[in-house]
């Protein structure tokens, strides 16, 4: 496959248009005319009228929508984003991206196509969005383009949210995150500043999670890594977790744990203190996960470490510890990732160089599956004081940039792949497995889709059914010719069959 089809292969799909893609392909003909032209800044938006026939015209074709859909969003001729830089072209009467992100919660909530987030936030609302705005290196390409964020605040705030707070804690941004997401690369500040401009001072801000108050929050029993070995569980550049002293910290209710137990997690505050959660991922590879998408971005719920609530005389006697000068900003500090026990014990990339680690990093990883599974159990269960409970205390959404994606050895590469789609849902576990389907590969075959969906205790999702839950486009629409590369922890055991036949 060239580079070009690698990026394209999809839009030049070799079984043509399915029966919904040319419904809504001759319905937008105009829309797509005004697309043709696509200027580097990401081009001009198709006519929200228009666009509200077309769907509305959708939903006539196709009745009720299916029990917790997936919406994809998916046009061929959104193959890029409006310049970071000129966040002015984020409106809805110039960006591409702004009109497909309306288009896919449009799908989702037909009953209010004027604003397609009224009815998830309601009046008085405080909403929280947590993008992937996690590495900066290969900037921009694996991270949640900030043109997908913008029309989500915009819909909270029309929507009458009272509050609507960006947050970020990624666990590999160690150093420089002012600076990476001010106006010299992200951008968040100018865009906030410039969405209180147009809301008349409303009330939206951003929050680093990593500098945030946190709160301990343990999934007790509902915990999938009860299951494992504790002596076995590591990641690498930690202290350890027997050992670790940040869990001697008091969160901001004045818990303290004192030591770890499977399923604790140091949560940001902004993250729980919130009516509506949205999930805002990018479509992408993983070494240890396969892809990472809506369960893998919530890792950045728990924060890299407690070490800025530690009290001035714990600092200083951690300060002299020897590891202190290797360690002190060490990423994922006490998130499990894989068994230890089961690796050969050498050093180098992914920890180690045999097929035997690779498989148990990759594809045959059985911990990390378990600690993203929960905390997205504690995002639907806890309630803001940390205390796990059991019906979902916020409503949530995940709405997917799959617009351009990177495949190969992710999270961070510079291999893209144009997907063209925005996928949004409020089932998790459904909309990575659609999104795996996106991207070429067999969601059954991924432990982390697979596992999820068979969670009983506190279930936050469930892959069931989930082609027949699709809605904007069929299960074999050229929307899914598209295939991401794996990473090398994993196999075409991953690959859609009709894929690795059409290879």
């Amino acid at each position: 496959m060239s580079a070009k089809q690698h990026c394209t292969g999809h839009a030049q799909g070799g079984h043509g248009l399915a029966r919904r893609d040319f419904l809504l392909g001759a319905l937008a003909s105009p829309i797509l005319a005004a697309l043709a032209g696509c200027r580097r800044d990401g081009g001009t938006s198709p006519n929200a009228a228009a666009m509200r026939k077309e769907v509305e015209a959708y939903h006539r074709a196709h009745g009720n929508l299916p029990p917790n859909p997936t919406a994809i969003a998916w046009d061929p001729a959104v193959d890029r984003y409006p310049r970071i830089h000129e966040q002015e072209t984020f409106v809805s009467q110039q960006s591409q991206v702004y009109a497909l992100v309306a288009r896919a919660l449009m799908l989702l909530n037909p009953n209010h196509l004027d604003n397609p987030l009224r009815g998830l936030v309601r009046a008085g609302d405080s909403v929280t969005i947590k993008p992937n705005w996690c590495t900066q290196a290969c900037f921009p390409f694996p991270i949640t383009h900030p043109s997908v964020v913008y029309p989500l605040v915009e819909f909270a705030l029309k929507a009458g949210a009272a509050r609507v707070t960006i947050v970020e804690a990624p666990m590999t941004l160690a150093r420089g995150c002012d600076w990476f997401w001010s106006s010299a690369l992200v951008g968040v500040d100018s865009m906030i500043r410039r969405i209180r401009d147009r809301f008349n001072g409303a009330d939206v801000r951003f929050v680093d999670g990593n500098a945030d108050d946190f709160v301990w929050v343990n999934a007790g029993e509902a915990s999938e890594l009860r299951a494992c070995e504790f002596d076995g569980l590591d990641h690498d550049g930690h202290t350890g977790f027997a050992k670790n002293m940040f869990f001697d910290v008091a969160d901001c209710h004045g818990n303290t744990p004192g030591k770890y137990q499977p399923g604790l997690s140091a949560i940001a505050r902004s993250y729980l203190d919130c009516d509506v959660f949205i999930n805002v991922p990018k479509l992408k590879t993983h070494g240890y996960t396969g892809m990472t998408a809506a369960i893998k971005n919530l890792m950045g719920l728990n924060i890299r470490s407690t070490i800025h609530q530690m009290p001035a005389d714990a600092l200083r006697a951690y300060k002299d510890r020897p590891d202190y000068a290797e360690w002190r900003e060490s990423p994922m500090r006490d998130v499990p990732h894989f068994d230890r026990t089961k690796l050969s014990g050498k050093t180098g990339y992914w920890l180690g160089v045999t097929e035997e680690d690779r498989y148990h990093l990759g594809f045959g990883n059985d911990v990390l599956w378990r600690a993203l599974a929960d905390v997205n159990k504690i995002i639907l269960y806890a309630a803001a004081n940390g205390s796990m409970m059991d019906v979902p205390q916020r409503r949530c959404l995940t709405v997917v940039d799959g617009i351009i994606g990177t495949d190969g050895n992710g999270p961070v590469n510079d291999s893209l792949v144009h997907s063209n789609c925005i996928i949004a849902g409020k089932d998790p576990v459904a909309v990575d497995a659609a999104g795996a389907y996106v991207m070429g590969w067999n969601p059954e075959a991924l432990g982390l889709i697979r596992n999820c969906s068979a969670c009983t205790s506190l279930p936050f999702g469930t892959m069931k059914d989930y082609r027949e839950r699709i809605v904007g486009v069929d299960p074999d629409s050229s929307c899914f010719d598209t295939r991401f590369k794996p990473p090398d922890t994993y196999d075409e055991r991953i690959i859609a069959p009709h894929k690795l036949v059409r290879a």
